[in-house]
């Protein structure tokens, strides 16, 4: 019963902040906008040298615009397409989507988005 009645609950205090120092704190959103920056740096480091799973990953942020990129369907198309062809199961099924909408500059190609989605399904 106690648990149950002093349940946590998050209060103002802990909303995130920026400080008066300008430094970034884990409470304040410099610091996620930070770390989503140093990530992408790293997984494009990474997929540039041909892992898969950086790949996918970069991919995913450039297709949302985190990390301080862009937002840029044809470079996550191009990512989850050299993340697919080394048989990696979550960009395999992506860039079939990306293949099945037309998406970051690919033409519309249900045949290849079968293709990729099958290859995922596979796994």
């Amino acid at each position: 019963r106690l648990l149950a009645s002093t349940a946590w609950q998050p209060t103002r205090d802990m909303r995130p902040r920026s400080t008066s120092s300008g430094v970034a704190t884990p409470q304040s959103g410099a610091c996620h906008r930070t770390i989503a920056r140093l990530l992408a740096s790293m997984y494009r480091l990474a997929a540039e040298q041909g892992l898969a799973s950086a790949q996918f990953s970069y991919a995913l942020f450039c297709s949302s615009g985190r990390g301080g990129l862009p937002q840029d369907d044809a470079e996550a198309a191009r990512h989850y397409r050299l993340a697919a062809k080394q048989g990696y199961a979550k960009a395999q099924s992506n860039y079939g989507e990306f293949c099945e909408r037309g998406m970051g500059d690919l033409p519309q190609d249900l045949g290849e988005a079968a293709r990729y989605y099958r290859l995922a399904a596979e796994q």
